[in-house]
């Protein structure tokens, strides 16, 4: 399940809970932010970059390392009272350059070394200096299931061509019933057409690669800010926590 945490609207991870964004926002010190550089009017830039930390989350807490840095810390400790994790271990890091109006895709090691892709769409710096921003953390062999699936239906296919193919054989060369031979032939075009849209499915794959999204969220977020962007439950009791902070460029 994914929760998006970021400025006025805070969910409990895992479905456990929702907290209104109006009843968040009578709550004093829950806007996810580091001590950022303060923007005005007459110097609108866009961040350097961005960092994201990748974060494991555990209900049933345990002594992980204090490794997490500070900025992601300091973030999951403003929102703790809506997250049910007891402990946090650092996964990995990453540092991406910014910013112009294309994607940015880096790759995050999770856990069991399993990799994620993350894409970041940024968008343009407004006059209140805030920058509209897309998240997604995909995990790239989400799509091995559908793929093993249209496999499979391929091949049970070709299997039922085959058997009606030499059905109609079989009954012409013994002068079948005219009404078994037609019904064998229509079933036979019929898997024909099933196979072609499977191919046509298959090219589609090929072209454009299957992912399974863990976490999308678009947010809006000020220079050398921190958001907590989501979490994605995983098996068991932890979950993955994605945080994104907005890099200021102190030239």
């Amino acid at each position: 399940m994914n929760v998006m945490l970021h400025r006025a609207s805070v969910a409990m991870a895992l479905g456990v809970l929702s907290i209104p964004a109006a009843a968040l926002a009578q709550k004093p010190g829950l806007t996810p932010t580091s001590a950022g550089v303060e923007v005005t009017a007459s110097r609108i830039v866009p961040p350097k970059g961005f960092s994201v930390v990748l974060v494991l989350g555990d209900i049933q807490g345990g002594n992980a390392p204090d490794n997490i840095p500070a900025a992601a810390r300091k973030a999951l400790a403003d929102v703790k009272d809506f997250l049910p994790f007891k402990s946090y271990r650092l996964l990995d890091t990453q540092w991406t350059l910014c910013c112009g109006q294309s994607s940015i895709t880096a790759a995050l090691r999770g856990p069991d070394d399993r990799d994620f892709d993350v894409v970041i769409t940024p968008g343009y710096v407004g006059p209140n200096g805030k920058i509209p921003v897309r998240f997604m953390l995909r995990d790239p062999s989400g799509g091995d299931a559908q793929k093993e699936a249209d496999a499979l239906t391929e091949t049970t296919l070709i299997k039922q061509r085959l058997l009606y193919e030499q059905k109609i054989k079989d009954l012409e060369k013994s002068n079948g019933s005219p009404v078994e031979l037609t019904n064998a032939r229509m079933q036979l075009n019929e898997l024909s057409r099933k196979m072609e849209d499977a191919a046509k499915r298959k090219a589609d794959a090929d072209k454009a690669a299957r992912y399974r999204v863990l976490i999308d969220a678009s947010f809006v977020m000020g220079t050398a800010e921190t958001v907590v962007v989501g979490t994605s439950r995983l098996k068991g009791d932890k979950a993955l926590i994605a945080l994104l902070t907005s890099v200021p460029d102190n030239r």
